[in-house]
């Protein structure tokens, strides 16, 4: 196959697979930034494009759960096929016949009372002594390694901005103590104050612009002026 057939494919296949999904996700986004900035009916507490934005979110959760379920089926077919047919190496075949065996049993011990399922007590036992305990555990380690690398990584404070960085992160640390707060009680409004207003403003500024980026890429992909990645790989 020549080079130029392979880019005449890429092309055949670039409105389906980019400028489609990308005009339906950029109309529905100006269709709720339009229904998020109209005026509201003082009785029914709606605007007049409200029950059209309510469909397309229910849509968009349907979409999103048939995704997830999509995501799921693969996962289990992968790690079943792993185990089966041992394919790969031996310790992604232990993982996989391990999965599967937690899984057959977790959907065992949920139709043990079928009226409740995941909510059952023998569930609920079952789920807590052993992914509870991991969880736990795990969560115990990780925040032993997160705080260890922390200061290691504020070990050789050289400049202004990594000192107050690592003052930031002392405070708040200290303040999600509850020992911290014991010892030195001030660290509760300081930490507070970091978190409620600087880390908040930071925050909403890291989300605005990043909606502002979305809704430019959006205005862009209905002009058809937004190069996708089958573009960029025809480049």
């Amino acid at each position: 196959m020549t080079e130029t057939t392979q880019t005449s494919m890429l092309a055949s296949r670039r409105v389906y697979q980019r400028m489609i999904p990308l005009i339906i996700m950029s109309a529905i986004s100006v269709w709720l930034i339009v229904d998020y900035f109209l005026p509201v009916d003082p009785v029914t507490k709606k605007n007049a494009i409200a029950p059209v934005s309510q469909n397309l979110l229910a849509i968009n959760s349907t979409v999103m759960l048939m995704t997830q379920l999509f995501g799921t089926l693969t996962l289990l077919l992968w790690r079943a096929r792993n185990a089966i047919r041992r394919v790969g190496n031996k310790k992604n075949v232990f993982s996989s016949i391990m999965f599967m065996g937690w899984y057959i049993f977790y959907l065992l011990l949920g139709f043990v009372d079928p009226s409740k399922l995941n909510n059952g007590t023998t569930y609920t036992l079952f789920f807590q002594a052993s992914v509870g305990v991991l969880s736990t555990s795990a969560a115990g380690v990780k925040f032993l390694h997160h705080t260890f690398w922390t200061f290691r990584l504020f070990a050789s404070v050289a400049t202004y901005e990594s000192a107050t960085l690592f003052i930031v992160w002392l405070i708040v640390f200290l303040r999600n103590m509850s020992l911290g707060v014991l010892v030195l009680p001030q660290l509760a409004f300081f930490g507070d104050w970091i978190e409620v207003y600087a880390f908040a403003a930071a925050s909403r500024a890291l989300l605005l612009s990043t909606a502002v980026g979305a809704c430019i890429i959006a205005a862009r992909a209905i002009v058809f002026k937004e190069p996708g990645l089958i573009d960029m790989e025809m480049v």
